[in-house]
């Protein structure tokens, strides 16, 4: 290399150079580039200047554009949801119409809508269903008459809330008929705060549950708080009473749904999500119709389109549903059957919660069967059954048959058996019963009658049959089991009670002491006559229900008598029985033989023993207890008895007639029947091998007590009036006036309509104005009372038949003028009223007492103005009693040295009647209108004889009452008391009483009463009756004299 380039540098050889010459050539490149370079550089940025103005122009275009878009966009929307709108209200169109078209009406109906609204929410909140629509429908013929227009088809429903409001209340608990949307409205709408008359808590219930989240506020009447909190809530409105008592719609369908939810639960709970649905659909449908153009658009549709189907689902599960309809309304008809009881008695008070268990019990117990109507048919039986029982179990023995015969009076009219109609047959009962008199035998067509019309006819033309016949009607509806009476079972009332359900058969302090004992430990308690603490025990029921942590065992019995303010609370949670005395004598003796041991049956090996067991137990009618003590007497006087000696029956019939079961009996004359019955059957023939009580009531010569109970299975379930040693015709007697009572408290149970019926007959007020009006045309003018005075003067202020007559003229005056109100459904009925029953008198119907009063009046009226009657109608007396002692008193001071305290009344009946009769007696009075029962009269020989059959009351002649002294003697010539010592009688005046020469060998005193019914009450006094028999025949005849038969 270096040699090269030695020699190249020699050679003239210079790299350098061109170097050079490249990098000038490079530089004037260079220098060029760059003055392009700048030149580019310069356009370059005016380009990117006009870049930026085209970009901002762009921009600005773009922004142009994007607003016209935007635009462009929301008026197609507008565009499309005008479309959407206007699909979607093309099936309204028509309903729209005819809305804006009743909109236009509706203001011209606005005032009378508006009036009738305002007049139903401000009166019609305490009335019944039916009074409202009365009211409503008087309103409407007022505003009319007035020329001011409403609504055609007015509802206050409509009028006053929707069909959304109204599904949330029943999803709440409000039953879904009329009568509890309508209180639903009052207690929404209404400004005054709501005061429920709510005897099955069913309005309670939905309160609770619609104003559960707004600080609704419970308290009780023991409450501490609850004065102040009433008195907040009365300074905030006044008070609406709402009447909330369920209906028989509303009751059938909350059966139903219970039914059901059993049933078919899949079912039940499907409509119960359905009916949530629909109800919040409706009140969508119902808020996007509020705010139209705002909401209603695709929701609208769909909304309504759910509405729809769910309509159409709910027509499905209805019809499934309906299956079951009869469960439900044998369920409402029972119930207000039961709950109407109480209008006979108030303790038989019943909640709705104890029937819905009942109810829910059937539902389980029933037999299932596969077959649907089979399985319907089993549930009505069995709670048919179920409920009877119950019931019957807490009623008294006198209402048992007549709740028997109305509950299958009632479901056969629900089954179309039998008509409302067919009971005109009824009030026409006097018409057939003439009509039947004129026949000779029954009509052909009388076998063919099914058992109600039969039950119908028989009442008609025989009265006394009437019982037997209602029992054959029962029999041939329900079947015999419901003719038997069940007996008291105590281990089935346990099993039925709980803690909370008191038994309902003191002093506060230990009561309460010993409650909280018996809840704390699970024993029993037994609260006896609990009417005597009726204050306390609204405490106990608060007590009860609200107690916590105790023992599931403990229970409490309640026993008490009627009384009209028991708290019905307790009526309401209690399980009801009463605890009488078997009727009849099959009943009574099975009733003590099923309780008794072998042990009691083979006490002592006496041939006396088992007989006077039997004997007592024939006789015993009272408790337990007063058998028992009878029957240890017994016991004592075998074991003390000396075999060489007979048995004391002057002991036995005294301890048993007198001391154990004397002391039960407050009346005279029925202790002297008991004594009776012990001497007819208490002697030696006791033990004779024929002896029987009657025909079939023998004796049983058994040893076992399963012998004796067949024996007496035997016995007819209803007793031969001849068994007590009654005439045959006491049995017609009975049977009518039962019959009498039992449809005489249907009649009171009967639901008081004051709308006129289906046939367009007149109103119940028209009815009663019209039998008014009648009675004050025939009633006769009021004593004046100066002028009775003056008279009373003329026959002796100190008369003591005047001042007898005094008195009756007194509470006559007040029955005159006696007021008219609270009577209205009596004079329908045909009833004498209460409050004029409290100033008069009883009798069985209205007629009957009206024509009495007129019938007093005129001997009151005859006596004041024509001076002292011949004879006196001694029913037409308030007090009986003290007229005969005005006769006493009279006669007393007609004889000098006569004491009114030893003066005894006599009597003698004469063969003569009023007609006969010419001049009055001297002294005493003649009396007449008296009617002997139990046996007839035998005029000719005046002295008692047999009835004769059918004859049940028998007229009686004049019978003469006087006035004796006791000191004197018998007269053997005229069979009478004569005086020995003072006036005696003039007897020469009185030409009917002739010598007589065969003079009875006995004398009855018979008993004289007011009324048929029996009772110290309505006792007058003891008349002597002559007779051929021993007295005790005619006792155990239960003859009498009584003053009215009506």
């Amino acid at each position: 290399m270096l040699t090269y380039h030695q020699k190249a540098r020699k050679n003239g050889y210079n790299p350098t150079s061109k170097l050079k010459s490249r990098e000038q050539k490079a530089e004037n490149s260079l220098r060029k580039a760059s003055q392009k370079l700048a030149r580019v550089e310069r356009e370059l940025e005016r380009t990117e200047i006009s870049l930026v103005q085209c970009q901002h122009d762009f921009d600005v275009a773009m922004q142009t554009k994007q607003t016209y878009q935007t635009d462009y966009n929301a008026l197609l929307k507008r565009r499309n949801d005008a479309n959407t709108l206007i699909s979607g209200l093309t099936g309204e169109k028509i309903r729209w119409n005819e809305q804006n078209k009743a909109f236009e009406l509706s203001i011209e109906k606005l005032i009378g809508n508006t009036i009738l609204v305002t007049t139903f929410l401000s009166y019609c909140a305490p009335l019944k269903q039916d009074f409202r629509q009365r009211m409503l429908n008087e309103w409407q013929k007022q505003i009319q008459q007035r020329t001011i227009h409403f609504s055609d088809n007015f509802n206050i429903i409509e009028q006053l809330n929707d069909e959304a409001t109204i599904g949330e209340w029943n999803l709440q608990g409000l039953p879904n008929d009329d009568l509890s949307i309508q209180n639903g409205i009052i207690a929404t709408s209404n400004y005054r705060y709501p005061l429920l008359i709510d005897r099955q808590l069913q309005g309670k219930s939905w309160i609770k549950t619609m104003e559960r989240d707004h600080d609704l506020v419970i308290t009780t009447l023991n409450s501490k708080l609850f004065r102040r909190q009433l008195e907040d809530s009365i300074a905030f409105g006044r008070v609406s009473v709402i009447d909330f008592t369920v209906t028989q719609r509303g009751l059938e369908h909350q059966l139903l749904s219970l039914a059901i939810a059993n049933e078919r639960n899949e079912r039940e709970r499907e409509r119960v999500k359905l009916a949530r649905e629909t109800t919040k659909n409706k009140r969508m449908l119902k808020e996007l119709e509020d705010n139209l153009l705002i909401k209603l658009t695709t929701i609208a549709t769909e909304v309504k389109e759910k509405v729809v189907i769910a309509e159409e689902t709910k027509m499905k599960i209805s019809t499934a549903r309906e299956e079951y309809r009869p469960v439900a309304v044998r369920g409402s008809i029972i119930y207000f059957l039961m709950s109407e009881t109480a209008l006979v008695n108030p303790m038989y008070y019943i909640s709705l919660q104890q029937f819905l268990g009942l109810f829910h019990e059937s539902m389980i117990k029933s037999n299932k069967l596969a077959a649907r109507q089979k399985r319907i048919q089993n549930i009505n039986d069995y709670l048919t059954y179920q409920t009877w029982f119950y019931t019957i179990r807490g009623l008294y023995e006198e209402d048992r048959l007549m709740f028997t015969l109305l509950m299958a009076l009632r479901i056969d009219l629900r089954r179309g058996r039998i008509r409302y109609d067919e009971f005109q047959l009824q009030k026409n009962e006097h018409t057939v019963k003439d009509w039947f008199d004129k026949q000779s035998s029954l009509p052909e067509t009388f076998e063919n009658l099914n058992e109600f019309h039969r039950f119908l006819f028989i009442r008609c033309i025989s009265p006394d049959r009437t019982i037997s016949e209602a029992r054959n009607y029962i029999q041939h509806s329900f079947g015999i089991k419901y003719l038997e009476i069940p007996v008291l079972n105590l281990e089935l009332l346990r099993d039925e009670s709980d803690v909370k359900t008191p038994l309902l058969k003191g002093q506060d302090i230990l009561a309460r002491r010993f409650l909280q004992q018996t809840i704390q430990s699970g024993r029993w308690l037994l609260l006896q006559n609990a009417h005597l603490g009726l204050d306390y025990l609204k405490e106990f029921h608060q007590t009860l229900m609200t107690m916590d942590n105790c023992d599931p065992t403990c229970r409490v019995w309640l026993t008490t008598k009627t009384h009209s303010e028991f708290p019905i609370e307790i009526l309401h949670s209690s399980i009801k029985f009463t605890n009488e005395p078997p009727q009849g004598v099959c009943a009574g003796l099975k009733h003590i033989y099923g309780l008794m041991t072998q042990d009691k049956l083979e006490y002592i090996e006496s041939v006396y023993w088992r007989p006077l067991l039997y004997t007592t137990s024939f006789l015993h009618k009272f408790n337990q207890t007063d058998w028992e003590a009878s029957v240890q007497y017994i016991q004592n006087h075998l074991d003390d008895l000396n075999p060489k000696l007979n048995l004391s029956w002057k002991a036995i019939r005294y301890m048993i007639a007198e001391i154990q079961y004397g002391g039960r009996i407050t009346d005279d004359r029925d202790r002297c029947l008991k004594i009776t019955y012990a001497k007819k059957w208490f002697d030696d023939g006791l033990f004779s091998m024929d002896f029987k009580f009657y025909d079939e009531y023998m004796i049983p010569k058994d040893k076992r007590v399963e012998d004796y109970l067949d024996a007496i299975d035997r016995f007819p379930l209803i007793d031969s009036p001849q068994t007590f040693g009654l005439h045959v015709n006491a049995d017609i007697t009975y049977s009518a006036n039962r019959a009498k009572f039992i449809l005489a408290k249907i009649l009171q149970m009967q639901p008081k309509e004051a709308t006129g019926n289906l046939s367009g007959d007149e109103t119940r007020d028209t009815i009663v104005h019209h039998l008014a009006n009648e009675m004050l045309i025939k009633l006769l003018l009021s004593f004046i009372p100066h002028e009775i005075q003056e008279k009373l003067r003329n026959m002796g202020l100190l008369n003591p038949m005047a001042i007898s007559l005094r008195q009756e003229l007194h509470r006559m005056d007040r029955v005159l003028r006696t007021s008219l109100r609270q009577i209205l459904d009596s004079i329908f009925d045909g009833r004498v009223p209460i409050n004029w029953t409290k100033y008069s008198w009883e009798s069985s119907t209205l007629d009957f007492w009206f024509s009495e009063l007129l019938d007093r009046y005129i001997q009151y009226n005859n006596w004041l103005n024509y001076g002292r009657p011949k004879y006196f109608w001694i029913t037409g007396f308030f007090n009986p009693n003290g007229c005969l002692t005005a006769m006493r008193q009279e006669v007393t001071r007609m004889h000098y040295g006569w004491s009114l305290d030893t003066v005894a009344i006599d009597n003698m009946v004469l063969r003569s009647y009023k007609d006969d009769i010419r001049e009055a007696p001297t002294e005493g009075v003649y009396v007449y209108g008296l009617y002997l029962e139990g046996a007839s009269w035998d005029r000719k020989n005046t002295r008692l004889h047999e009835s004769q059959n059918k004859v049940i009351y028998v007229p009686m002649p004049i019978i003469y009452i006087y006035a004796i002294n006791p000191s004197v003697v018998a007269d053997p010539k005229l069979g009478i008391m004569i005086m020995t010592t003072h006036k005696k009688l003039r007897l020469d005046q009185i030409s009917f009483r002739s010598k007589r020469q065969d003079v009875a060998p006995y004398i009855y005193l018979c008993p004289v009463y007011k009324k048929s019914m029996r009772t110290d009450l309505h006792f007058i006094t003891m008349l002597k009756l002559e007779s051929n028999d021993i007295p005790e025949h005619w006792i155990l005849r239960s003859v009498a004299l009584l003053c009215d038969i009506k």
